[in-house]
């Protein structure tokens, strides 16, 4: 099968799936004991949820939750500037 390198749909279909692939055979490996790979999940797992809240934010928070967003996000600058 070819890939339409200037369909935006099929690109993204194809890209996709190769990560697919790559998540499966460093799962793969780390599941060998492999040690790098345990590492690269090891990252995965702490990025996951601030990839997730930033997410959540971008598409599909309110207005009124992104206020109260805004508030704890100050109050938590206020504290780090303390220290």
């Amino acid at each position: 099968m070819s890939i339409d390198w200037n369909n935006p749909d099929e690109v993204r279909k194809y890209r996709a799936q190769k990560s697919r692939e790559y998540r499966a055979r460093v799962k793969a490996r780390a599941d060998a004991g492999d040690e790098y790979a345990q590492e690269l999940q090891e990252k995965q797992r702490k990025r996951l949820p601030y990839n997730n809240c930033k997410t959540y934010i971008k598409n599909k928070a309110t207005l009124k939750q992104l206020n109260e967003l805004r508030g704890l996000i100050l109050e938590r600058e206020k504290k780090l500037k303390e220290k």
